[in-house]
């Protein structure tokens, strides 16, 4: 038995603790990566992140691969980009 409560100890919570580190960095980051000098590709953002990188890296347009939804995400997505003055192309 005392074997197993190491392993957990030692192991187990340390790669959790890790697989949560990464999955919370993904959530916040947005999953952003530049291509090249004027174009970035990106997981869905969130209404928290999406204004952030499209101030920093001075976004003027967002290219919707995913289709108009009646989605939360999308409701967002088209009003920071209206609020922002970014083009929404779905």
């Amino acid at each position: 038995m005392n074997f197993f409560k190491k392993f957990f100890r030692y192991f187990l919570v340390p790669v959790f603790m890790l697989a949560l580190l990464w999955v919370l960095y993904f959530k916040v980051y947005g999953n952003f990566h530049k291509v090249d000098d004027d174009f970035y590709r990106s997981a869905q953002l969130y209404s928290f992140n999406l204004p952030y990188y499209i101030n920093k890296y001075g976004i003027k347009t967002i290219l919707n691969l995913r289709g108009k939804s009646d989605e939360t995400w999308y409701i967002d997505e088209v009003k920071i980009s209206k609020d922002l003055n970014v083009t929404h192309i779905d």
